[in-house]
């Protein structure tokens, strides 16, 4: 008899364990599906709109010192010099003709964000 008594508070237990779980799994709000769009009409398709929410390993690489000297370079400037990188930006100081310019340059993208003219060379 104490066998059957303990078999019932065993299954009574559970099956109060099991419709807790069951009910917190339907409390919770459906979660939005990740933004991507199959468009066929006029303007540009195939677009996803989870682009920025992307984990960091699936960014391309961000250049190095040496690499944004080159690029710094082959756009006309010289005498470079790598002040503060404050991610993606770094401050860059270089010359450009007369004038000696601080430019912040995005080293992920690779281009000019700002040139500032500082004093001639």
């Amino acid at each position: 008899m104490r066998t059957t008594r303990d078999f019932r508070r065993i299954l009574r237990s559970a099956l109060v364990g099991l419709s807790l779980a069951a009910a917190s799994v339907t409390a919770m709000p459906a979660q939005a599906q990740p933004g991507f769009d199959m468009h066929f009409g006029f303007g540009t398709g195939f677009v996803d709109r989870d682009r920025d929410r992307r984990p960091r390993f699936f960014q391309p690489p961000c250049l190095t010192d040496y690499q944004i000297r080159q690029r710094i370079a082959a756009r006309g400037y010289s005498n470079i010099y790598l002040n503060v990188a404050r991610r993606p930006y770094i401050q860059v100081r270089a010359t450009e003709g007369r004038w000696v310019y601080l430019i912040e340059f995005d080293f992920c993208r690779d281009e000019i964000v700002g040139r500032e003219r500082l004093r001639p060379a």
